[in-house]
């Protein structure tokens, strides 16, 4: 776990994924009390099924106050034994020891254990598979409980909870488009601006905004393929790129490279199918999904459009999330996979708040770039000696920094206007 993961973790309350220990005994001696309270926990965020929970020991229930975890009994294979002999089936958990020491004073040198519970797919009821009874202590957790989160706390779950465990996970109806297009129907020309158009009202349909296909002009094309879409309320500024497939080898990374500029997140749509080795070994695969896969690229720069721009310097630097929807053969189809992306999004609180975290640094990078002057790309090249009164106004010259381009100092008034677009469309 990164430090900004950890970090965003903490931003949040106690819930039914997530719970803070300032200290946990287990394991120290054979009192059963500390092991019980830790198998409770375990299983009842077992039966989260496919929702990832953290134990977080080290912080106060109010995540106000942190102290050194120093139980040197709490260890990886003490956990999952535990996890072996007490809970059935034996859930995926995994434990991490974490300790930073370049961080904020409240966080430094700190030993942290984070426990990281599923996700769980299968049918079923992770249950406590012996007892721990302690009538002095008042513990009495008994073989075959079935503990449950609820909030903050894990309580016994009722029959009816129990049953519905067993179930699958009932199908969400979205709302279906007016009208359903197959797209592989049609050429490659008029597929993509039937695709653009369906897009477009699945965006107007749910309270977003589209940016309209154009390209705008400045010594070069900026591609403006744009939408805003809303996860829990939030403004999310999505780039959009349509593809007939990706099979072949880093053909992902090909479709992104000239097109991404300073988006935190990519929708990529594919009518066709989207292999693993077409993603670029720096991406990630975080998640793959039904609907498709999630990735993440760590802190790529900050760009700008072609003519060059030189950044100025405290630009901040984030990761970009890249979202692929494969098959996308019609329009039910394109509806249904942005739909479920959204309520991935919107409930896996970790991306959704880094993905938050991403845009807050993108809408400062832009603010910066408009108080100050851009360095800009000429027409011009330079490959004699050059004298001062050679260059225009706002020229400058510096082979070292530039090779033989002449640059100019700049405010460019279609990318300012652009990006001051783009910071009214998010507030």
């Amino acid at each position: 776990m990164r430090y900004k993961d950890f970090i965003e973790l903490l931003n949040l309350d106690e819930r039914e994924n997530l719970d803070f220990k300032l200290e946990c005994h287990a394991f120290k001696s054979k009192v059963i009390t500390h092991n019980a309270e830790l198998v409770k926990d375990i299983c009842a965020m077992s039966n989260n099924r496919n929702l990832r929970s953290f134990i977080i020991i080290g912080v106060s229930n109010d995540g106000s106050r942190f102290k050194s975890v120093k139980n040197t009994k709490l260890t990886e294979e003490n956990v999952q034994d535990l996890c072996k002999n007490a809970i059935y089936p034996i859930p995926e958990v995994k434990l991490i020891n974490r300790r930073w020491s370049d961080v904020q004073l409240k966080f430094k040198n700190i030993d942290f254990i984070i426990i990281i519970i599923g996700p769980h797919r299968k049918k079923t009821a992770y249950r406590i598979n012996k007892d721990f009874i302690d009538y002095k202590n008042r513990i009495c957790i008994r073989k075959n409980d079935i503990w449950i989160r609820q909030g903050s706390i894990s309580r016994l779950a009722s029959p009816e909870e129990v049953a519905t465990m067993f179930k699958e996970y009932p199908k969400k109806k979205f709302p279906k488009p007016e009208k359903n297009v197959n797209y592989l129907r049609l050429n490659n020309d008029d597929r993509f601006e039937i695709l653009r158009r369906d897009l477009q009202h699945f965006v107007s349909k749910n309270s977003g905004i589209f940016y309209r296909h154009r390209n705008i002009i400045i010594d070069g094309l900026i591609n403006q393929n744009r939408i805003v879409l809303r996860i829990n309320l939030e403004k999310i500024l999505f780039k959009y790129i349509f593809i007939p497939e990706a099979t072949k080898k880093f053909s992902i990374w090909s479709s992104i490279s000239p097109n991404w500029c300073y988006e935190p997140t990519v929708l990529i749509l594919s009518n066709g199918t989207v292999s693993k080795n077409s993603f670029h070994s720096q991406f990630s695969p975080h998640f793959n999904e039904k609907w498709g896969w999630i990735s993440y690229l760590e802190n790529p720069n900050f760009l700008l459009p072609e003519p060059y721009f030189k950044m100025p310097p405290n630009i901040k630097k984030y990761g970009i999330f890249l979202i692929t929807l494969p098959n996308i053969k019609d329009t039910n189809r394109m509806f249904n996979s942005i739909y479920n992306m959204l309520d991935f999004l919107k409930n896996n609180m970790v991306i959704y708040s880094q993905l938050k975290n991403n845009q807050e640094n993108m809408k400062k990078n832009i603010e910066l770039i408009l108080r100050e002057d851009l360095i800009v790309k000429t027409n011009r090249m330079i490959l004699t000696k050059l004298s001062k009164s050679d260059l225009k106004k706002e020229e400058i010259y510096d082979e070292k920094r530039f090779g033989s381009w002449v640059m100019k100092v700049t405010k460019p008034k279609e990318l300012i206007k652009e990006l001051e677009k783009i910071l009214s469309l998010l507030k």
